[in-house]
């Protein structure tokens, strides 16, 4: 995996610039570790390790549950998945209820239900 480095702001605590590879010994750039398995919306906060140049971002609250758009869009199979079974089921003629196609994408869609 790539070392990324930010610019960080020890005043305001903040990130000015980055994260991005290729800062190594670049003066006001600090090694970036980031939070794992941080959802866009969390809200997070940084501690400076001077004495590493680290900056470590960490999860301060966790996000509100996510749209049922975002949690689908999160779960279809990738787009190249999705147009190999659509290309099978054209195939086989089971361009149907019956194909892989229409299967992987009522799975999500049944799993993450639109509101009503």
């Amino acid at each position: 995996m790539t070392q990324l480095y930010v610019q960080f702001d020890t005043t305001e605590g903040s990130i000015k610039a980055g994260p991005q590879a290729g800062m190594r010994d670049q003066s006001g750039w600090y090694k970036y570790v980031p939070a794992p398995d941080r959802l866009p919306r969390d809200d997070v906060d940084y501690v400076v390790d001077e004495d590493a140049g680290t900056v470590i971002q960490y999860v301060t609250g966790s996000a509100p549950e996510p749209e049922y758009t975002e949690s689908r869009a999160l779960n279809y199979p990738k787009l190249t998945e999705q147009l190999d079974r659509l290309y099978h089921d054209i195939d086989n003629g089971t361009l149907d209820k019956t194909g892989e196609f229409y299967a992987g994408l009522k799975s999500v869609k049944d799993e993450y239900p639109k509101p009503e």
